[in-house]
């Protein structure tokens, strides 16, 4: 059994069970303080290759996100070898919070869907790589953050809270097929080697390798979520997250005034009605938190239909007054939404130490509550 064959020992598979490892394979992030940062060797890539029990074959909206030439219209064949060969260029940067950058890669053979209703890429990531440099990172898919996409959602959400006279927009209108990808990626001054100081500094001659979606996503089966689910997020953390929290507005539009529905032919399944999610966010200040804007519209727009037991988003600024997520602060919110209903998820995406905590406490949790599950992305 190759559990005690792995140099890095058992406890981390052990830990891992069950879970997307890719940002720990790559050496994107360690599993706890204890452990350094590790990326992962060709050999140790191989070696895996052959200990896996079986392919994840990925929905077929997904396939239909990427295609190569063409029309853009995906033919439901699995393009990702093709796509890892592709070569692409980082054409644009623009800052759009403090040290967030939204990333366009562009690659005229290739055409990009950014428009895809339904729920099978929330969570997933592209994986990034540069030939030059022999580095790799995971990016978090988040098609709600391209700049074409942001403004329709922040312009619908104020007209039907009464913040806003104009026009109604809709996805319906956006070219949703484009030579583009966006990315939003987070430039950490203090770092001074891998992928993400790589596109900080991104010369026009340099080009990347970018895979298909990837990852196990959000689980979002009726057995799994309804209930009360709640997340954890610190950061960027907020954008694995970020799709699923604007498909529940339009979910909610839907619900509540069908005729200002964002995208006309989109359908929700029943057992959303049933779910709950509050979502607390650790930011440093206003100014570092990523898309605050639309997650407190949003948050709005379920009070404004009097469904704010459904959906609330509760920013805490620890560098402004707020107090900083501990361990007691953690059971008083779980306690609090076991009370409600039946605790489901607690999703966990934030900066090591908010990860390593939870990390921490898993197995406690879930056992004390029931039922309950910690996922950490």
């Amino acid at each position: 059994m190759y559990l005690y064959d792995h140099p890095g020992g058992k406890y981390v598979l052990e830990e891992c069970r069950g879970k997307e490892i890719g940002k720990y394979f790559y050496g994107a992030y360690s599993l706890d303080d204890n452990i350094k940062v590790h990326k992962h060797s060709f050999v140790a890539g191989k070696i895996m290759k052959k200990i896996a029990i079986a392919k994840l074959k990925l929905p077929m909206d997904i396939d239909n996100m990427v295609t190569f030439g063409g029309e853009g219209k995906g033919d439901g064949r699995d393009h990702s070898h093709e796509l890892y060969n592709g070569h692409f260029k980082v054409t644009r940067k623009d800052e759009i919070f403090k040290g967030v950058y939204r990333v366009t890669f562009s690659n005229e053979n290739n055409h990009y869907k950014i428009v895809l209703p339904g729920t099978s890429t929330f969570g997933r990531h592209y994986l990034i790589h540069s030939e030059s440099q022999k580095v790799s990172r995971y990016y978090t898919i988040c098609n709600s953050m391209n700049s074409e996409i942001y403004p329709v959602y922040i312009n619908n959400i104020d007209r039907l809270i009464g913040n806003s006279r104009d026009e109604k927009l809709s996805l319906d209108n956006v070219d949703d097929i484009t030579e583009s990808l966006q990315l939003t990626i987070k430039f950490y001054e203090q770092s001074r080697k891998g992928l993400t100081r790589l596109l900080a500094n991104v010369q026009d001659e340099d080009e990347f390798l970018v895979s298909k979606p990837m990852g196990k996503g959000l689980d979002l089966s009726a057995d799994s979520i309804t209930g009360t689910n709640l997340v954890f997020l610190g950061g960027t953390g907020v954008l694995p997250f970020l799709d699923f929290f604007v498909f529940l507005a339009r979910m909610i539009i839907s619900e509540k005034s069908p005729s200002d529905k964002i995208i006309n032919n989109e359908e929700f399944e029943p057992f959303f009605k049933h779910s709950s999610f509050k979502v607390y966010a650790y930011y440093p200040n206003a100014n570092e938190a990523v898309a605050l804007d639309l997650l407190v519209k949003i948050s709005d727009l379920f009070s404004h239909f009097k469904e704010e037991e459904r959906f609330s988003f509760t920013p805490v600024f620890t560098r402004q007054g707020g107090d900083r997520l501990n361990d007691q602060k953690i059971y008083e919110f779980l306690d609090q939404a076991s009370r409600a209903s039946d605790l489901k998820n607690i999703w966990v995406c934030g900066p090591p130490k908010m990860n390593n905590m939870f990390q921490r406490l898993r197995k406690t949790i879930e056992r004390k509550y029931e039922g309950s599950a910690v996922d950490i992305m």
